[in-house]
């Protein structure tokens, strides 16, 4: 099995934990596509081995003699975007997200992107997701499943990674980002003045943190995908994150 010999090339990496989650194409973890695979695929069995597999589940690793402790979460569910044979799907628009990631979760590990962060080409993240990172605010949150986000120029300047601080400059960025476009979306009002109210909290956001030494929580947001878009080639890199 396919997935199987992904599992034993995993185990055989020196790292201390390797945590994973399933994708839209590991059919066989889901149930309602498992029906869509051969009959010997469908009756295989997996071997997890050494790896924490996360299913809508938290696990708690153990650093340095047990003096430090990561919480993660991990869930695969994806906004729908292909046939029965992919898997963990849900009716774009839908909530899968609300109150799902537990309280105090250190790092959150997605498939889907949440939206307007690191999904382009045309937002193709989850809206709900992101209101559950913008509730939970973990340290990191890792993710894929949109390869452009990592591939694309915006994200190849970015690294495939941003820093996500939550501040009402944050909110407003994202409510202007949310706007349908269209060619007369400039002459709504609206626009304008969701756009002064960004540009304001930027400047308040800047003054807060530069001028008066506060600070606001924030997440770094990880598009791990190493597929170059969806050319099926390995060329970006795997990224290394210090918390």
């Amino acid at each position: 099995m396919e997935l199987q010999a992904q599992i034993d090339w995993l185990d055989s990496l020196p790292h201390e934990h390797k945590v994973v989650i399933a994708g839209n194409h590991d059919t066989y973890l889901d149930p309602r596509s498992r029906k869509t695979l051969s009959t010997t695929d469908r009756d295989g069995r997996i071997d997890w081995k050494r790896l924490r597999y996360l299913q809508h589940s938290s696990i708690t690793l153990s650093f340095h003699h047990g003096q430090r402790r990561l919480k993660v979460y991990g869930a695969p569910q994806i906004p729908a975007c292909g046939g029965e044979e992919f898997a963990f799907q849900y009716p774009r628009g839908d909530d899968a997200w609300s109150e799902t990631v537990p309280d105090g979760t250190d790092v959150l590990v997605t498939h889907t992107p949440p939206k307007h962060h690191l999904d382009l080409p045309a937002a193709l993240g989850c809206e709900h997701l992101l209101g559950e990172v913008r509730r939970v605010q973990p340290l990191l949150h890792v993710f894929g499943h949109i390869h452009a986000g990592k591939s694309g120029l915006l994200g190849w300047l970015k690294g495939g990674r941003e820093v996500v601080k939550w501040c009402e400059a944050q909110a407003a960025s994202e409510k202007v980002l949310s706007r349908n476009q269209g060619l007369f979306t400039m002459f709504n009002p609206k626009i304008w003045i969701e756009f002064a109210q960004f540009v304001g909290q930027g400047v308040a956001g800047v003054l807060w943190e530069r001028v008066w030494g506060g600070s606001s929580n924030a997440t770094v947001m990880v598009n791990a995908s190493l597929m170059y878009n969806n050319s099926g080639q390995l060329w970006n890199p795997p990224q290394v994150v210090e918390i």
